[in-house]
């Protein structure tokens, strides 16, 4: 197989003469396995001494993207590998294999493509020049001749994985590239550049030659070796076969393309929003920075036996180009369940810095603004640095991510007209199959009504507390974590100011004596906000529906405690809740 080949198999036939039968002689090379797969995989070699060489102690230049430094690195471990080989007399020409991220476009126009194409250009390395190969579903060029040994290729871009049975062997390095969050990818990725170039030659007399190199500005990758080609970023659960229908009425609101975009009013309503949660107060703002994990000088051994990899260094990252994509990341996961549209990234980006420029007399960045020229003004760098250190610092992004939904939300209410804002369905079932993305990670949970479950990567450790509890309870029959958007998933009614909104609690659960238990974590900032709304929609849901329970529960002192159902007990310390029952 890929990562294992044992057999070099020559084939060759007979002519076919007076409409015989083709003669096909068929000789098989037996050839020691250890010397067919390179001797490890090498991760950001030197990465480290590099970043020290700039003499900028922990932090990345600003002058130089991640993109650009991560690809430089992997172009420079290319030019080495070929000046070896032609030392030892081979006329290898090594490959380099750029992964474009997921989440782009495979279009011309992308932005990512046309940044990597454009750090390539600068090096002389051009479709036209027959230097660069394009290997994406819909442009595919210089690609006819890539396997060849001496083949003029140097780079290949692709976009997930590989099509099923591409073999290169002179593929030596591989560079990914990290937007905001983490990846998983299949381990046939990794096996492109771990075949030895020359099964016949076996290991060669320069050590440098017999591994193989990966470049990545990610702070933490994982192999999932199940994947298949066809569906690299995507994982499958199935409700299980003892499932009974349980019949819940649910609500969602109708999509409408008008309503999926965010025009301009929403710039005043996430002001508004903003000071329901008194973002200002809440936000520290003082000597904000954005600090990265990367990984250096590591080495896989055997990557069949590999899992996941840490990252070991910290640094600050400064480039304006790195933090605005991380920034238009951050809001396209914050936006959901709207589609992650430029103009509606801008506009969020628009009410964000207006809320800036408001409260702490920062510089007004009008986002069409952001072209390559007003990089070099450095008091617009300043500001728009501080602001999206701000943002995306640790202690600051919730606050900012939960003021964005809370404004699309109430975005979404205004839009709708009341007596058509949800729709009904009498009949809601646990889903029979749902689909996860590579940003989930599987775990066994048997009580999980989903099998697999898969548990979303940056998901709450109230949320992760409350699974090993209903693990753990002898009254659960079994579980279903929802989701919070979509009408795949259960949601409730309730009213905030009026407006009609939708409550996707966490958890439904069947208890053992038969009853539905509908279950929704809080801690700490969520806990603060339209809880007492959410209470009294579950409060009234529960009491129009017979057999159904229910509570918003949180982890006080080691023990769970629910919220009371009286609105007017809600503001009581939480010390003196009732402790949950029934489960």
């Amino acid at each position: 197989n890929i990562l294992n080949p044992r057999l070099v198999i020559h084939v060759s036939a007979t002519p076919n003469k007076n409409n015989e039968d083709e003669k096909v002689v068929v000789h098989i090379e037996d050839v020691k396995a250890e010397e067919m797969i390179k001797k490890s995989l090498v991760i950001n070699e030197g990465f480290e001494s590099n970043i020290k060489g700039e003499k900028i102690k922990n932090d990345l230049p600003a002058t130089k993207s991640l993109k650009e430094w991560v690809l430089d690195e992997g172009l420079k471990k290319r030019k080495e590998i070929a000046k070896l080989l032609l030392a030892e007399g081979h006329s290898t020409n090594p490959l380099l294999l750029v992964q474009l991220p997921n989440n782009t476009k495979e279009s011309k126009e992308d932005s990512v493509f046309d940044e990597v194409t454009g750090i390539l250009k600068s090096h002389g390395i051009t479709k036209e020049s027959g230097k660069l190969s394009i290997h994406l579903s819909g442009n595919k060029e210089n690609i006819d001749n890539i396997d060849w040994d001496d083949g003029a290729s140097e780079v290949m871009l692709f976009k997930q994985s590989i099509a099923l049975g591409w073999d290169c062997p002179r593929a030596y390095i591989l560079v990914l590239f990290r937007e905001w969050s983490s990846q998983t990818f299949s381990i046939q990725t990794l096996g492109r550049i771990m075949r030895i170039p020359k099964p016949e030659v076996g290991y060669y007399k320069t050590e440098a030659l017999n591994h193989a190199y990966l470049y990545t500005s990610h702070e933490e990758i994982e192999i999932d070796k199940n994947f298949s080609e066809n569906e690299i970023s995507l994982y499958k659960s199935e409700r299980r076969q003892d499932y009974k229908k349980i019949a819940l009425p649910s609500v969602y609101r109708k999509q409408q393309r008008d309503k999926t975009r965010l025009d301009p009013s929403f710039v005043d309503i996430f002001q508004q929003e903003s000071k329901k949660i008194n973002l200002k107060n809440k936000i520290n703002t003082k000597e904000q920075k954005i600090s990265r994990i990367f990984m250096s000088d590591q080495s896989q051994e055997n990557i069949d036996t590999m899992d996941k990899v840490k990252g070991d260094i910290k640094v600050t990252q400064r480039n304006p180009k790195d933090l605005q994509n991380f920034f238009n990341n951050f809001v396209r996961e914050s936006i959901k369940p709207l589609a992650s549209e430029s103009r509606s990234v801008a506009r969020v980006r628009e009410a964000i810095y207006k809320f800036f420029q408001k409260e702490f007399n920062l510089h007004y960045i009008d986002p069409s603004d952001l072209t390559a020229e007003i990089f070099d003004n450095i008091k617009f760098v300043k500001n728009f640095t501080d602001i999206v250190d701000i943002i995306l610092s640790d202690c600051n992004n919730s606050f900012f991510s939960t003021a964005i939904k809370n404004a699309v939300e109430s975005y979404l209410s205004v839009k709708e007209k009341k007596e058509e804002e949800f729709i009904e369905n009498n009949d809601w079932q646990v889903p029979e199959i749902i689909g996860y993305s590579s940003d989930y990670t599987k775990e066994e949970k048997h009580k999980s009504i989903m099998q697999h479950f898969y548990r979303k990567k940056d998901s709450s450790k109230e949320e992760d507390a409350f699974i090993d509890y209903l693990e753990k309870s002898s009254k659960v029959t079994w579980w279903f974590k929802n989701g919070d958007h979509g009408s795949l998933y259960f949601a409730l009614p309730y009213e905030d100011n009026g407006n009609k909104k939708l409550f996707y609690v966490d958890f439904i659960v069947l208890l053992e004596n038969g009853q539905i238990g509908l279950y929704d974590t809080k801690k700490g900032f969520t806990l603060e906000l339209a809880a007492k709304e959410k209470m009294k929609g579950l409060s009234d849901y529960i009491g129009k529906n017979k057999n159904v329970v229910g509570d918003i529960v949180t982890s006080h002192n080691g023990a769970w405690r629910v919220m009371p159902q009286d609105i007017s007990r809600v503001d009581q310390p939480v010390s003196k809740w009732e402790a949950l029952k029934g489960l």
